[in-house]
C-alpha cells in the first residue's frame, strides 16, 4: 500500500539568559528557552515492515508533527577554592506533539487463519505534556579535608527527580524515556606521581515508559536498573600505560514490563541478561 503525506512547518525560537552574581563564588541564573525536535527521518517514512515470525509490524508516520518545548531553568551555583562546584536547579517544561512510540495488538490474516500482531508506529500525543523537576549537582575533591590521603580523591554527585505528564488516547501518562529519579555518584583518584588514577561509577534509574499501549495493561516498561563501572589506568613505565575498563559489575538484568511496574497486574515481557564485562589494553605513547 502507498502512503502519502505533505507537511511542512516554520519555527521560531526565542531564548533569554540571565545571571545574576551573589559573589565571586556564587551567581542565580535564569533562562528561558525554546526547542524543536524534529523525527527521525526512519520514522517519517512511509512503510510497513512485517515480520511473520515474530508477528511483529513495525510502521512509519508521515504525519508526525515535530516536538516543540518551551523551558524555564532557575538555578544556584556555588564554587569553592578547592576546584569544587555545587548546584541546585528547578525547571520546567511545556511541551507539545510529543512523539511516543505506540504498541498495538490486532489479529491479521495469515495462511488461510488470523493471528495476533505487536503493531508499532510513532505517534504525536494529543495535548501539551508537562514536565517539572529538581537537580542537584556536586563536584568536589577532597584535598579541602586537608587529610593526606584524601589529596587525590575526588567526587561527583547528581540526583535529578522530574515529574511527568501527558495524554495519550485521553489517558493520562507519564512522559516516554523520562525516569523519575536518577542518581549518579562517582568516586575518581589520580595520584600522577605514581601514575595510578581509578573512576568507580555508580547509576541508579527508575523505571521508563518506552511504548503506549491500547490500555494500562498493554503500556511497556523498562524497569529500574542500576549499574556499577570501573575503570583504572596504571603507568608501567614511561611510555607504556595498562588500562582495564569493568563494566555491568552488578550483572544488572534489563527486563521489559507490560504495565506498570509498581503496580500488581504488571508483568514480564521479556528480559535480557549481559554479565559483567571488561576490556583491557595497554597503551604506548610515542
Amino acid at each position: 500500500d502507498q502512503m502519502e503525506s505533505d507537511a511542512s512547518y516554520s519555527n521560531l525560537l526565542p531564548s533569554l539568559h540571565l545571571t545574576y552574581r551573589f559573589s565571586e563564588k556564587t551567581d542565580l541564573r535564569f533562562a528561558y528557552s525554546t526547542g524543536l525536535a524534529r523525527p527521525p527521518y526512519k520514522q517519517l517514512v512511509p512503510v510497513e515492515f512485517r515480520d511473520d515470525d515474530e508477528r511483529t509490524i513495525s510502521r512509519g508516520n508521515p504525519d508526525l508533527n515535530p516536538t516543540t518545548s518551551n523551558n524555564f531553568d532557575l538555578m544556584v551555583e556555588n564554587y569553592s577554592s578547592h576546584l569544587g562546584l555545587f548546584s541546585v536547579g528547578i525547571y520546567y517544561k511545556r511541551m507539545t506533539n510529543i512523539i511516543v512510540n505506540s504498541t498495538v495488538f490486532q489479529s491479521l490474516p495469515i495462511n488461510g487463519g488470523t493471528k495476533v500482531y505487536e503493531i508499532t508506529m510513532p505517534i504525536n500525543g494529543d495535548d501539551v505534556a508537562n514536565v517539572y523537576g529538581i537537580e542537584l549537582a556536586l563536584n568536589q575533591r577532597l584535598d579541602f579535608l586537608n587529610i593526606p590521603f584524601f589529596n587525590n580523591f575526588s567526587v561527583y554527585f547528581n540526583y535529578t527527580h522530574t515529574k511527568t505528564e501527558m495524554t495519550i488516547n485521553g489517558r493520562n501518562i507519564p512522559l516516554g524515556n523520562s525516569p523519575k529519579n536518577i542518581l549518579n555518584f562517582t568516586l575518581m583518584y589520580d595520584n600522577p606521581d605514581i601514575g595510578l588514577s581509578f573512576v568507580i561509577a555508580n547509576l541508579y534509574r527508575d523505571d521508563i515508559l518506552t511504548s503506549v499501549g491500547a490500555d494500562k495493561f498493554t503500556d511497556q516498561y523498562v524497569k529500574n536498573e542500576f549499574h556499577l563501572d570501573v575503570s583504572i589506568q596504571k603507568r608501567i613505565m614511561d611510555k607504556f600505560t595498562l588500562s582495564l575498563q569493568l563494566n555491568n559489575l552488578t550483572d544488572q538484568f534489563e527486563n521489559e514490563i507490560f504495565g506498570d511496574p509498581s503496580e500488581d497486574y504488571s508483568r514480564v515481557q521479556q528480559w535480557a541478561r549481559f554479565g559483567p564485562y571488561g576490556t583491557l589494553s595497554i597503551l604506548y605513547r610515542l
